[in-house]
C-alpha cells in the first residue's frame, strides 16, 4: 500500500505537531499555513500557557524542549488575604513535576508557533505558506479529498484535518456557518517588558489564583484574598516572579512571564455589552492609547497601582471579545475532521486551549497509526476519545468566566468563602486532575 497522504490546514499549534507526528508513523503530510512567511507569525497573539498535559504530547515527539527552553515555568503557590498573612502554601511545581513529569509554562505565542513551523520543516514536512482554504471536495468515496485555495491552487490527499482555529473554514465547509455567541465580555491582552516597570513594582505582588478540575469549576476568589505563582528559574533582569490573577468588580486581570527576556503577558477581562472583534488586529498607535486609557479607567478602582504600571507600559496590545459557539455532536464527515479550537472553541479562562489542541493531536495520530487503512474508523475513535474531555473542558472555561465577574455580594461571599476554606492538597489535586491526563496511555 501507498503512503497516505494527511492535508493539514492550519499551522498553529496543533497542525505542525500533528504533522510531525504523522510523519513519524509512515504518513505523509502536506502542511498549509495562511501566513505569508515565518517572519508574520507575530502577527497573532501575544502569549499562552502550556500544561504538563500539553507538554506531554510535545515531549512525545522531543518537542517539549521549545517551551521550556523559550517559556517560562511556574512554580511555587502561597494563599495570601490582605495586609499579606499566608492562610496556605503549596509548592506546585515539584508535586506536579512528581506526579505528571512536566511543569505548567508561560509561552511567547509568536515565538512557539514560528519555532514549531521550523520544527515541521526540519522534520520534513512540506509547508506551505500563503494558503488560505476556501473549499474542499471530499465525495466519501475512494476517490482523494481536495482542497482549494485562495490563490487558486488545489491539493489531494487521502484525508483533512481541519486545525485551523476559531473561525475555522474547514468547520464551515462541514457543518455550515455558526453564528458566534457574544458572552458579554471583553479582554483587553497586552505584553509588557520588566524593565518598563519601575522597581516598586516588586513590592505589589498580589494575585487571586482560578484553577479547576476538567469536568467542573472548583474555586475562584477576588480581590480580598491573594495567591501568589512563583516562578522557579529567574533571569537576572527579571525581578518579578508572579504568575497573577487579580480578580476585581465585574471583571479580572491576570499576568505571567512568557519568556527569559522579561516580557510579561497580561490581559483585562471586563463586561461590556457591545460586541467586540474576534480576531487579532494590531492597532494604530492612537487606537493603543486610547485602549490603555479606557482599560485604566476600568482598573483605577482596585488601586493596585502595579497593574496600572503593567498596562500603561506595553508595547503590544489588543481588545477581543470573547465569543462562544454551539458544541458540535460530531467533528468528522468523510475523509475530513477537525482538531483544536477548529473542532472545540473555548472561551480563554482556564488557559488550556494550546493543551487541548495538542492532545487532540497526540490522539488523532495513535488512532490514524492504529487504523491506517480505515480512515472513518480512526477518526470516529478519535471523536469518541476526545469530544468528552474537551466539551467538559470547555464548559469549566464558561462557569469560570461567569463566576470571575460575579457581582451579587451573597454569591461573591459564598465564592470567596470556599475559596478560603479549600485545603492546599485539594487545590492541588485539582491540579493533577487537569494536567495528568495521558494520551499515550489511552485505549485507542
Amino acid at each position: 500500500m501507498s503512503k497516505l497522504r494527511a492535508l493539514i490546514v492550519g499551522g498553529g499549534i496543533g497542525g505542525p505537531v500533528l504533522a510531525i507526528s504523522l510523519k513519524r508513523i509512515g504518513i505523509t503530510p502536506i502542511l498549509f499555513e495562511s501566513i505569508p512567511d515565518l517572519d508574520s507569525t507575530g502577527v497573532g497573539g501575544a502569549g499562552l500557557m502550556i500544561a504538563p498535559n500539553g507538554l506531554r504530547v510535545l515531549a512525545s515527539i522531543g518537542l517539549d524542549s521549545v517551551v521550556s527552553q523559550n517559556g517560562y515555568p511556574h512554580d511555587k503557590v502561597v494563599m495570601r488575604r490582605d495586609g499579606g498573612k499566608i492562610i496556605s502554601q503549596l509548592t506546585s511545581a515539584e508535586k506536579l513535576l512528581q506526579t505528571t513529569g512536566f511543569v505548567p509554562t508561560g509561552a511567547h505565542r509568536p515565538t512557539l508557533h514560528r519555532t514549531l513551523l521550523e520544527a515541521a520543516i526540519t522534520e520534513g514536512v512540506d509547508v506551505r505558506l500563503g494558503k488560505t482554504l476556501v473549499d474542499l471536495v471530499d465525495d466519501e468515496s475512494n476517490g482523494p479529498v481536495k482542497a482549494i485555495f485562495k490563490d487558486g491552487s488545489s491539493e489531494e490527499g487521502d484525508f483533512l484535518v481541519g486545525c485551523d482555529g476559531i473561525n475555522s473554514r474547514t468547520r464551515v465547509l462541514l457543518f455550515g456557518e455558526q453564528k458566534p455567541h457574544y458572552t458579554n465580555l471583553a479582554s483587553t491582552i497586552g505584553i509588557t517588558n520588566a524593565s518598563a516597570l519601575s522597581e516598586s513594582f516588586t513590592m505589589e505582588r498580589t494575585s487571586v489564583l482560578m484553577t479547576c478540575k476538567w469536568s467542573m469549576t472548583l474555586f475562584v476568589a477576588r480581590s480580598g484574598t491573594r495567591l501568589l505563582l512563583n516562578q522557579r528559574i529567574l533571569p537576572t533582569n527579571f525581578n518579578y516572579s508572579n504568575c497573577n490573577k487579580k480578580v476585581g468588580p465585574k471583571g479580572r486581570f491576570g499576568s505571567y512571564p512568557v519568556d527569559r527576556k522579561g516580557n510579561l503577558l497580561w490581559f483585562a477581562s471586563f463586561n461590556d455589552p457591545h460586541p467586540n472583534t474576534e480576531s487579532w488586529k494590531r492597532n494604530d498607535e492612537e487606537s493603543i492609547r486610547k485602549e490603555k486609557n479606557n482599560t485604566k479607567d476600568l482598573l483605577q478602582e482596585w488601586k493596585l497601582p502595579s497593574i496600572l504600571e503593567i498596562v500603561e507600559n506595553s508595547s503590544f496590545l489588543v481588545k477581543l471579545g470573547i465569543f462562544d459557539r454551539p458544541p458540535l455532536k460530531t467533528w468528522q464527515k468523510g475523509r475530513v475532521t477537525l482538531l483544536g479550537d477548529a473542532a472545540h472553541p473555548s472561551s480563554p479562562h482556564l488557559g488550556q486551549g494550546a493543551s487541548m489542541a495538542l492532545e487532540d493531536a497526540g490522539i488523532l495520530s495513535r488512532c490514524l497509526s492504529r487504523y491506517p487503512d480505515d480512515i472513518p474508523k480512526a477518526f470516529a475513535t478519535y471523536e469518541r476519545l476526545r469530544i468528552p474531555r474537551t466539551s467538559a473542558m470547555v464548559k469549566a472555561a464558561e462557569q469560570t468566566g461567569v463566576l470571575m465577574t460575579l457581582s451579587n455580594p451573597v454569591l461573591i461571599f459564598l465564592r470567596d468563602t470556599m475559596f478560603r476554606v479549600m485545603p492546599p492538597w485539594m487545590l492541588l489535586s485539582s491540579m493533577q486532575k487537569a494536567y495528568g491526563y495521558r494520551f499515550d496511555e489511552v485505549e485507542v
